[in-house]
């Protein structure tokens, strides 16, 4: 496993991981008793109009598990869970190299793979194994390889500002709640238990807007830091 930061650490952000996620989690040897260690499982999906009257709102079913946690890592959502996974004692022996980006593979004969490993010191090592599993975002290397005559990802139109805060959850305790339209909205859901004294939980929110996609995302960054003023506006008046 090649990670290209130097630890793992929570982005301050929550996400929810979908059923068949959890299933993979679940193969992993990764359950339910340690997933609700760092985060807690939806007990509703519901959308919500800003009248505040429900449009849409279901129980979540067991079969179905939607398990809603803490982003931890720098750029792709790894489950505190999971890194527990990696470094406790089943680890099963999987190294775990640090600052180590896979920039391409190679196909051989025999059927196996060899990945081509670049370090933060400059250096590339390479490294073979019976499957790759490119999991190197958005701009995936392993994808542009796979696929270099596939245009530019298509944006949608949508910004989104994400952060926590401590509070009172809401509805059932563990809701995963949208507000608003599909152009025009607020997510909210608990990413951790409540905290038996104060009963406060770290609530995940996004404020999300759509616009004109036609000139493309012109911002340089996708996860730069802004202060709530320089968004706010677009929800003035929501309460």
């Amino acid at each position: 496993m090649f990670e290209a930061v130097r630890e793992l650490r929570p982005l301050g952000v929550g996400i929810n991981i979908q059923p068949n996620a959890v299933r993979e989690l679940y193969d992993l040897g990764i359950g339910p008793d340690e997933m609700d260690k760092v985060g807690l499982p939806a007990k509703e999906w519901a959308l919500v109009g800003l009248n505040g009257n429900d449009i849409y709102s279901e129980n979540a079913r067991p079969a179905r598990r939607l398990q809603l946690a803490a982003i931890c890592g720098a750029s792709r959502p790894l489950p505190h869970a999971a890194r527990e996974h990696i470094h406790g004692p089943r680890r099963r022996g999987t190294p775990f190299v640090w600052v180590a980006c896979v920039t391409g593979y190679e196909n051989n004969t025999d059927g196996s793979v060899t990945a081509i490993v670049e370090h933060a010191d400059g250096s590339t090592s390479r490294e073979t194994g019976t499957l790759l599993i490119g999991a190197d975002g958005i701009h995936s290397s392993i994808r542009a390889q796979m696929h270099p005559d596939q245009p530019p990802i298509h944006w949608g139109g949508a910004i989104m500002w994400r952060g926590t805060t401590m509070a009172k959850p809401i509805r059932t305790g563990s809701s995963f709640v949208g507000l608003g339209t599909h152009k025009h909205r607020m997510v909210i859901y608990p990413i951790s238990h409540p905290d038996p004294e104060t009963g406060l939980a770290m609530i995940n929110w996004i404020a999300e807007v759509t616009v004109d996609n036609s000139e493309g995302w012109k911002n340089s960054g996708w996860f730069k830091p802004v202060e709530i003023d320089d968004f706010i506006q677009h929800f003035e008046g929501w309460t």
